[in-house]
């Protein structure tokens, strides 16, 4: 998470931190749903 942000902010310039919270929040949410459709989620994550 902490790269991605820093990606971001270097691609992007300086981000405010309501901007810094959306990235965030986006990659929270993301993450569990690309691993699950990769097929590579730990078994305690399947549904």
């Amino acid at each position: 998470m902490f790269v991605a942000l820093a990606v971001v902010e270097r691609v992007l310039g300086g981000l405010g931190l309501a901007a810094s919270l959306l990235i965030v929040l986006g990659i929270a949410v993301a993450y569990p749903v690309a691993v699950r459709t990769l097929g590579v989620a730990p078994p305690v994550w399947q549904r």
